[in-house]
């Protein structure tokens, strides 16, 4: 009786989930989501790692716009301080 209870117990805590995954209703097709016009900024994030001593020159080589772009001088350049798996990160805006 005690195992019938133990087998129980840990199938209703395992269907708790469901009924909340359930209780939240779909969306209607002419139902808009909240702040979905607002997001208009498009990013672009390129993560890099340097050879063994060419680090210093992938980050001046980062750092030049290229200037066939729409908006060349709008990036940001980002080096990880503890060397992690990146060494550079680079966002760019691109509208």
């Amino acid at each position: 009786m005690k195992s019938l209870t133990t087998i129980l117990t840990i199938t209703l805590f395992n269907l708790l989930p469901l009924t909340v995954v359930h209780a939240q209703g779909a969306r209607k097709p002419d139902q808009k989501i909240a702040g979905a016009g607002k997001r208009t900024d498009v990013y672009h994030v390129h993560f890099t790692k340097a050879a063994l001593g060419k680090a210093a020159q992938l980050g001046d080589w980062l750092k030049t716009p290229n200037p066939n772009e729409l908006m060349p001088d709008n990036f940001i350049v980002l080096r990880h301080q503890d060397g992690d798996a990146w060494v550079y990160a680079v966002i760019t805006h691109l509208g």
